[in-house]
């Protein structure tokens, strides 16, 4: 539990140091920020929804998901959990490469902020497919009929329209539809 409040406080402090600092590359660094946050908020998000819609989560659930989630990004270093979440990312990514989007984007700030969006959005996604089979083995195919794979499926999608529709579908939007949606109550 301390490794996980230590690394809140770490990216606390990040966010406070980019926050302060002015210049060219400050903008760059606060758009990596954002990027970081807007992606791990869509992520999640969208696969609360799901979780609630298809399987019928009840809050507690999704609490007890959120904290071993937290427990499991904390420890990501590790070796084991790593390879995990990497076999999970890359399974996703493989999803996302088949809608064979390109964004064209104007500035280089913007360039920054998709990519750390895509990352992270990724990579939470990742967690929750590992966390999810650990805890109530939740699994996937070769078939894409498995419960994870439709989990998968669904998260692609909601990546698609937040693609094809950036200014409407930020993560407020996603997070607030997600509240709305399931009406968890979540701490």
């Amino acid at each position: 539990m301390s490794a996980r409040r230590a690394a809140i406080r770490r990216e606390r402090l990040q966010r406070n140091k980019i926050e302060k600092k002015k210049g060219a590359m400050a903008e760059l660094e606060r758009a990596k920020e954002q990027g970081i946050i807007d992606g791990r908020a869509i992520g999640v998000s969208a696969c609360l929804e799901v979780l609630h819609s298809k399987y019928k989560f009840s809050n507690n659930k999704a609490q007890q998901l959120l904290n071993v989630m937290g427990r499991e990004s904390a420890r990501l270093d590790d070796t084991g959990v790593r390879f995990v979440a990497n076999y999970y990312a890359e399974k996703f990514e493989k999803k996302l490469d088949a809608l064979e989007m390109y964004q064209d984007t104007a500035d280089i700030a913007t360039k920054i902020y998709c990519a750390s969006k895509h990352e992270l959005f990724v990579t939470s996604v990742a967690i929750v497919l590992m966390v999810l089979n650990e805890l109530w083995n939740f699994s996937s195919n070769d078939k894409n009929t498995g419960r994870l794979d439709y989990i998968m499926e669904y998260c692609t999608n909601r990546y698609l329209e937040m693609q094809l529709d950036p200014d409407k579908n930020t993560a407020e939007y996603y997070f607030e539809r997600m509240l709305r949606r399931t009406g968890y109550k979540l701490h």
